[in-house]
């Protein structure tokens, strides 16, 4: 298969991936960008024993699992879309004299894209107990603290700190916005060529379920 027709391959992949997203969410509502801070809730930097994990997908994989646990008990949401996305790498320094010599690659760090479907209006109008403590207010929760809501499930994982905020997120308020953010978190799929399996996360019973749907 030459380049082009590895490039195409690609584009369609990413079209349908988009497309099936779109069908089967039932609409997204937010979009979030989850950064794995170096520095703790001070302004101090991890030592290297604890930032090493952020370069390791089995490790960001469990990380995902965690977070799709907390949302699914705090906020009711079974299915978020995350894709894994992977800084640019570096390669070694050795100097050596006067000459300086580049060695091994160091792979980059990798961050998450989430995309959730809507909060229901109506969790927030009946909160669970989960859901109040998560909130510290009793009662019912306004629906403008959606996206605070969303930051302080994923800050129940000790990756996303406080200093310098790990977190960004945002509502989508219309379909092309869905669209265009799910372009964008499989990006790597065409603009690097990665496998898309690699970039989207499969939780290990979306092959079931999938079956299930089709039957």
């Amino acid at each position: 298969m030459n380049q082009l027709d590895k490039q195409l391959e690609n584009e369609l992949i990413k079209h349908l991936l988009v497309k099936n997203c779109l069908e089967t969410s039932g609409g997204l509502g937010s979009y979030s960008v989850l950064h794995f801070s170096e520095y703790d809730d001070y302004g101090s930097k991890l030592p290297w024993c604890e930032r090493k994990w952020f370069y390791y997908k089995t490790e960001v994989e469990g990380t995902i699992r965690f977070i799709r646990r907390v949302l699914k008990e705090h906020l009711k949401i079974d299915n978020p879309i995350i894709t894994m996305e992977r800084h640019k790498g570096s390669y070694e320094e050795i100097r050596v004299g006067r000459f300086l010599q580049y060695g091994d690659e160091r792979k980059g760090k990798y961050h998450l894209n989430i995309l959730l479907p809507h909060i229901s209006e109506e969790l927030l109008k009946r909160p669970h107990s989960k859901l109040t403590r998560l909130y510290g207010t009793p009662g019912e929760i306004p629906s403008d603290k959606k996206v605070e809501l969303i930051n302080r499930c994923f800050q129940k994982h000790p990756w996303i700190k406080k200093w310098k905020p790990s977190i960004h997120t945002e509502l989508l308020h219309t379909t092309s916005d869905q669209e265009n953010t799910l372009h964008y978190s499989l990006k790597d799929i065409t603009k690097r060529g990665s496998d898309f399996m690699d970039v989207m996360y499969w939780s290990p019973n979306y092959e079931y379920q999938q079956q299930e749907r089709h039957k």
